[in-house]
């Protein structure tokens, strides 16, 4: 395999996990302070902040089976071809479950244009609101 078609491969499995992420149909786990992984049936990939700032340099490694790191990219801002930055930053909203958080709250505010109207109450015309 050329170093292009490593580069291709590693990119499109990125491309990949930021993609099922999105559709949430895979969820990472928090591992560490900043580290994010998600499992495979006989592997797994992690992503994460070396200065544990959720900015760059990133790094995404692949563990085999019995965890061992078997391949580790890094990234920094000055090279951002295989977009660790917007894994990582996937993966953390997945942990996190901002995205279905979101999605309920759009919801809720579709259902009434007031959200807050089931919480007022109302008062008749004979009645003061006082």
């Amino acid at each position: 395999m050329t170093n292009d078609d490593y580069e291709s491969r590693i990119f499109t499995l990125v491309s990949s996990l930021i993609e099922k992420t999105n559709q949430r149909t895979i969820s990472w786990a928090l591992v560490d302070d900043d580290t994010f992984e998600y499992a495979f049936t006989r592997s797994a990939v992690q992503v994460k902040s070396e200065d544990r700032d959720g900015r760059w340099p990133f790094y995404f490694t692949i563990l085999d089976e019995q965890a061992r790191p078997i391949e580790q990219v890094y990234e920094s801002a000055n090279s951002t071809y295989f977009q660790l930055d917007k894994l990582y930053q996937c993966a953390s909203r997945s942990h996190r479950g901002l995205d279905e958080k979101i999605a309920e709250m759009l919801e809720e505010l579709q259902k009434t244009d007031d959200p807050w109207a089931s919480k007022r109450k109302t008062f008749k015309d004979d009645e003061p609101p006082f």
